[in-house]
């Protein structure tokens, strides 16, 4: 799909855009990576830094861009940008022939400066859209980014969606020299993402992976979890004590509640938060009414 919203590009002198999302440690910035280094055009890949100030995510911005078109980003050096807008319309001034132009942790930045989103609106309209650039914008909180296309939002109709799925138990079972039974076994384990399953690759059995992993408080099965909770999850949501209880085979709400210890208010707003996220899904029986409390938590 990049290769051939590149192509459109080149093609028309016209600018694309494409929103990725997905769970971290998927390979969504792997990915991107990987398209920019072999597609032989000039690239700027740009990666929020969370709570760093708007000026200097701008100046790093303009920055980069100086750096990665060469000649062509002379003007750029010189300049003093103080908006979003302003700099990525001289980044569309500035280019000369077809070039991507990529926005890691984009809900970083509207998380510091919710004015982003209009200015990206703004300086595709004007600029942007009419010079030859791809712009591909990467997220790994799933809800922010499902609501960019939202109608109303500034980039509504503007960028297309691409989501990256962890791998397909038939993906994973390519790389791992298991039987199909073990290969599900591990599957359950790993979910599918690439780094765990390629470090499950060069263990014997599941086993031995799991009592390597599990004895490192640094491996990626372990802190994988607790960063995509620390950066997607305020700390009033008390995500960590739901998810716990849910994961523990809770399923209705009075019981997740006794569990968890958290009720009332606070549990109805960590409920809510951790679905608008889509990391727990509410289900609700045929055979009950709706709007009450038979619905059951996964």
């Amino acid at each position: 799909m990049l290769s051939r919203l590149l192509d459109d590009v080149s093609e028309t002198a016209t600018g694309r855009m494409v929103a990725i999302r997905g769970r971290r440690q998927v390979g969504k910035s792997r990915l991107v990576e990987m398209f920019c280094e072999q597609a032989g055009t000039p690239a700027i890949y740009f990666q929020a830094t969370r709570r760093r100030s708007a000026a200097l995510e701008i100046e790093a911005f303009g920055a980069l861009a100086a750096r990665s078109l060469g000649p062509a980003g002379a003007v750029l050096a010189a300049a003093d940008f103080r908006t979003w807008d302003g700099v990525l319309a001289a980044v569309a001034d500035a280019v000369n022939q077809p070039t991507i132009v990529v926005i890691d942790e984009l809900p970083w930045l509207i998380e510091q400066d919710p004015a982003v989103e209009g200015a990206l609106q703004t300086a595709w309209d004007r600029h942007l859209r009419r010079s030859p650039v791809l712009v591909i914008l990467i997220g790994s909180d799933l809800a922010m980014m499902d609501a960019l296309s939202e109608y109303g939002r500034p980039l509504y109709d503007r960028a297309r969606i691409m989501a990256v799925a962890p791998l397909a138990p038939s993906e994973a079972a390519a790389l791992l020299p298991y039987s199909a039974p073990d290969v599900l076994d591990a599957y359950l384990v790993v979910g599918g993402f690439p780094n765990l399953v390629s470090a499950l690759a060069r263990a014997r059995n599941l086993q031995s992976f799991l009592r390597a992993e599990l004895a490192d408080p640094t491996s990626p099965i372990i802190v994988a979890g607790e960063r995509a909770l620390a950066a997607e999850f305020p700390p009033d949501a008390h995500a960590r004590a739901v998810l716990d209880a849910i994961g523990a085979g809770q399923r209705e709400h009075k019981n997740i509640a006794s569990a968890s210890g958290i009720g009332g208010a606070s549990l109805e707003r960590s409920l809510e938060i951790l679905i608008d996220k889509q990391v727990v899904a509410r289900r609700t029986p045929y055979s009950t009414e709706p709007g009450g409390r038979r619905s059951r938590y996964h």
